[in-house]
């Protein structure tokens, strides 16, 4: 929430989800000026696998805790969310009858390469072999 170029990114997705009959309220994300080893051992989630050749150490360990707090925020509520890139750009409704509970990937990104699904309906995610994407996060629920 302290970096105005995000917090306006995230309120372009917001009225892009707005246009697209959404309720969008935006979620403070966790950045690497938090303590996140501190963070992670509090919830008991190790910080090893968080180290590769391609990602910045603590900005993976602060888009990881933002969404892990949205995870668990749902829990506690027993309400499901979804949870948007602060850069996502929302372009029709998202459908309100999925039969799936879990983790599901919409859309695409927007760079490099990505698979597409060898089928529809229910598969494995299949953009990368994690969550791509940096936050701050945002929490919808429908109207």
């Amino acid at each position: 929430m302290d970096n105005p170029r995000s917090v306006e990114v995230a309120q372009r997705c917001i009225d892009t989800g707005v246009d697209n009959g959404m309720h969008i309220e935006m979620w403070p994300a966790a950045t690497p000026k938090d303590n996140l080893t501190k963070l992670m051992v509090t919830e008991g989630i190790g910080s090893s696998g968080f180290e590769e050749k391609w990602s910045r150490l603590h900005q993976c360990m602060a888009a990881f805790m933002s969404h892990y707090r949205l995870w668990k925020h749902s829990v506690e509520l027993n309400q499901e969310v979804t949870i948007f890139e602060h850069d996502a750009w929302i372009v029709a409704p998202i459908p309100d009858n999925i039969n799936y509970r879990g983790c599901i990937s919409f859309g695409q990104p927007s760079y490099g390469k990505w698979n597409d699904p060898l089928k529809f309906g229910v598969n494995p995610l299949t953009s990368k072999r994690y969550f791509p994407g940096y936050s701050p996060t945002i929490r919808i629920s429908h109207k």
